[in-house]
């Protein structure tokens, strides 16, 4: 042991020494002279701050995504009790709406521009989230999940060709289905709407509520653009979605509370 530490001793012996000296000649200058002792000071604070601005920001960051999560708990309860209030008012049954809960999760991965889009959330199978549930956000639909694990799930974004909605025109009340054609991620398509609907620009388009994905009413989108398709008979109508899918951070996932009971009696 002793040998080991002569032996780097000889061998950089010289480096040892030119650094003690370079520290003491360092105290020295600042200790005994009033401009070298100011410069040391304020360069020490200066530094001293950008650390402690660095450490408070990450714990300040640390803090913050807890208060979100916190905020997000509190607004899925908040949406599950005004559910059911609009239920009541618009004279429905409240068992209905008593279905669904929503489960607060946040977007660890996200596309917009493939044709097979998908979302991985922070949640999973552990919180109650089961395949074939759908996921809003608070400007309105977003997806499908599409399978699970404990702890994440993936997503079938609504901008994905695979994706179908169940939609109707609010004003008017007529069902068509909403797919994306797989072009322009602002935009979806409002499909099968005979050609005799009265459909206008500006028409809101919501989930029309005939699953166990979405509760009814949930938004959309509005109709930007329609035209007549005389091969099919129906109309080609374009929908703006509300949903920013490419800035999207906090989404909800949609529970519905008898959905396997439901599942199972389709079976």
């Amino acid at each position: 042991m002793i040998r080991n530490f002569l032996t780097i001793l000889i061998k950089f012996g010289s480096a040892f020494l030119f650094v003690l000296l370079e520290i003491v000649c360092l105290y020295l200058v600042v200790n005994y002279n009033q401009t070298q002792s100011e410069i040391w000071v304020n360069s020490s604070n200066i530094v001293t701050g950008s650390i402690y601005k660095q450490y408070n920001n990450f714990t300040s960051f640390l803090s913050l995504r807890d208060e979100m999560e916190k905020l997000a708990e509190e607004n899925a309860a908040l949406r599950s009790t005004l559910l059911s209030k609009d239920f009541k008012a618009r004279q429905q049954d409240s068992i209905v709406a008593s279905n669904f809960e929503f489960i607060p999760a946040l977007i660890v991965s996200n596309s917009t521009q493939s044709l097979n889009n998908k979302i991985i959330l922070n949640k999973g199978e552990l919180q109650g989230i089961k395949k074939g549930m759908g996921v809003i956000s608070s400007d309105g639909v977003v997806g499908v999940v599409l399978h699970t694990s404990e702890n994440y799930s993936a997503v079938l974004s609504i901008l994905n060709i695979r994706t179908k909605v169940s939609g109707l025109i609010k004003r008017t009340g007529t069902l068509g289905d909403v797919t994306w054609r797989g072009k322009n991620p602002a935009i979806v398509e409002l499909n099968s709407i005979p050609q005799y609907v009265p459909v206008m620009i500006g028409d809101t388009v919501v989930t029309s509520g005939y699953s166990t994905v979405f509760p009814k009413g949930q938004k959309i989108g509005l109709i930007e653009n329609v035209s007549d398709n005389p091969r099919t008979g129906y109309f080609d109508i374009d929908v703006s979605i509300f949903a920013d899918l490419s800035s999207l951070a906090q989404v909800y996932v949609v529970k519905n509370i008898i959905f396997d009971k439901i599942k199972e009696f389709k079976k």
